[in-house]
């Protein structure tokens, strides 16, 4: 035999034969890794299959305790909306030449009330609404809230007399209406007579 004329089918023949063990080795890694995570497929599939096939939620227990729940948190919200509507002061809807009669009435009565319980106010005390003393007419869409600040600073003032206080020296209330901001100097309000 000539190896020297076929030695080119040799070195071929000897490359191949290394490329075929390293592509066994190889294939008997690759191998364990596919087995594993087929492993891994079938345990998560198995998982998915168990998850399917469980009863769904909720289950009747659960619906019927919600809805006594539901049941309970409604009575108690409307027996805490009873309580909180107690005393409370509804708006009311008048028009705006009416409202500094309202207020005249209620200053008179709050001036009433405090000479009563002993008392002491500022001279030319408006509680807040000084303003409107003086003479000037709200707007008409200020009018509802303006009456309800009114009747509210009354309930806050007997609650005040009630507690015998001595003196009250200033009154503030939250100035919403358009054209800004109550007087500075109080003084320029007419006392009650």
């Amino acid at each position: 035999m000539n190896l020297r004329r076929h030695m080119g089918l040799v070195i071929t023949g000897g490359v191949v034969l290394v490329l075929a063990v390293v592509l066994g080795v190889m294939l008997f890694r690759f191998q364990s890794s596919y087995q594993q995570v087929r492993t891994d497929l079938k345990s998560t599939v198995a998982r998915l299959d168990a998850l399917y096939g469980r009863d769904p939620y909720p289950s009747e227990e659960n619906v019927e305790l919600v809805q006594s729940n539901l049941f309970v948190l409604s009575n108690y919200h409307q027996e805490l909306v009873s309580v909180l509507k107690l005393g409370q002061v509804d708006p009311a809807s008048m028009e705006p030449a009416d409202f500094p009669q309202l207020l005249d009435r209620t200053i008179r009565r709050l001036y009433d009330r405090a000479r009563e319980q002993g008392v002491k106010f500022p001279a030319r005390f408006a509680f807040g609404f000084e303003r409107y003393a003086l003479g000037a007419l709200p707007n008409h869409e200020d009018v509802s809230r303006l009456v309800m600040q009114v009747r509210t600073i009354e309930k806050l003032c007997e609650v005040l007399f009630k507690s015998k206080v001595s003196e009250m020296e200033n009154v503030q209330r939250t100035v919403f209406e358009r054209g800004g901001a109550a007087p500075r100097d109080a003084s320029l309000v007419a006392a009650p007579a």
